[in-house]
């Protein structure tokens, strides 16, 4: 491994070392009120620096989550410039999958309140992004959604989507199709980049990451259209994936979540599947979180490490998000508790 390789684990370590803690777990479990997690995370984690700013006076859900998505981005955006400087690629990973998520989340908050400050982004990715979060989000109908996307990349390749008239297929597909390039993308830059182990490696985390997301989606379609063939096509089909083309198939034709888990534990992931899962989503949230984990702490792969540590850091913030809802929703700790998936600390 050379210096630029060390610095980067190096990093990633010092990064992973800031975050959430049991006790700080137990102690945002512990309050009754948004206002006392906003005071906490405030004052005594690492995510001060963006909550400072914050009058307490207005404190919503929403301003809690910009703020939190900024702490990410800006962590993201200070690996992203040192792998920019080293001449690695992978860098673009990070920066595409941020401008699909923004896509995504305005398909799916269509004609509700912009918001002003929500896709405010680091320049390193301002100056390799095509879209505007800003202008999308104002987008009030699938049709003018297409439209603006029209002219970028992702334009000609989900006209069919939306033209659908299906809204739950049409979204579902779409995080298939634009996830498919990015990972495919990705595939590209690390074969030309890394040879051997180190390739395998990264390779098998992204394969693991595409074929969790998909198989959850797909136990979620048979579970609640078990009769609509429509939604069975390989739309949902993945670009990079460890599943054999037969078992693809018997995923996109599944009659049950039964025959879901049934297929998958006959694939090469059969290990992590020996029991039912009560809530497939938790269970697969659980499974990515102790293999990102695992390789932070014993993988001496810095790329590996970088896309282990953004999983992590961005559950950690989708805890915290859940922790607030919990809140409102006055859920008792054991509840939040339930909901929420901390790996080991």
């Amino acid at each position: 491994m050379n210096y630029s390789e060390n610095a980067v684990t190096a990093k990633v370590h010092a990064l992973f070392a800031k975050r959430l803690t049991d006790e700080d777990y137990s102690n945002l479990l512990s309050f009754h009120s948004v206002e006392e997690i906003f005071g906490y995370l405030r004052s005594e984690t690492y995510y001060s620096e963006y909550f400072g700013s914050l009058p307490s006076v207005t404190l919503s859900r929403s301003r809690i989550e910009n703020a939190l998505q900024k702490s990410l981005l800006d962590r993201k955006a200070s690996l992203c410039r040192f792998q920019k400087l080293i001449g690695d690629e992978t860098y673009r990973y990070f920066i595409k999958k941020d401008e699909i998520e923004t896509i995504l989340y305005c398909a799916r908050h269509l004609d509700t309140e912009v918001i002003t400050d929500l896709f405010e982004r680091p320049a390193v990715y301002i100056q390799e992004q095509c879209i505007s979060g800003n202008e999308l989000q104002k987008a009030t109908s699938f049709d003018e959604f297409a439209a603006m996307l029209s002219g970028t990349p992702y334009g000609r390749p989900t006209e069919a989507l939306f033209s659908s008239g299906n809204s739950f297929k049409s979204l579902a597909a779409l995080e298939r199709m634009l996830f498919n390039g990015l990972y495919s993308d990705t595939e590209n830059i690390i074969c030309k980049k890394y040879k051997g182990k180190s390739r395998n490696e990264i390779l098998d985390y992204i394969k693991f990451i595409s074929d969790m997301s998909v198989m959850s989606t797909l136990y979620r379609i048979a579970e609640n259209y078990p009769d609509d063939r429509s939604h069975k096509t390989n739309s949902f089909r993945p670009s990079v994936t460890a599943f054999t083309p037969k078992e693809l198939y018997s995923l996109e034709t599944a009659l049950s979540p039964s025959d879901v888990l049934n297929t998958v534990r006959h694939s090469v992931y059969g290990k992590y599947f020996t029991e039912n899962p009560e809530n497939i989503d938790l269970f697969v949230r659980k499974l990515i979180i102790k293999k990102s984990i695992k390789n932070i702490r014993y993988s001496q792969n810095p790329v590996l490490s970088l896309f282990s540590y953004e999983t992590v850091i961005k559950n950690e913030i989708k805890n915290i998000i859940h922790i607030v809802e919990g809140v409102n929703y006055g859920l008792t700790p054991e509840e939040i508790s339930d909901i929420i998936v901390k790996g080991e600390c």
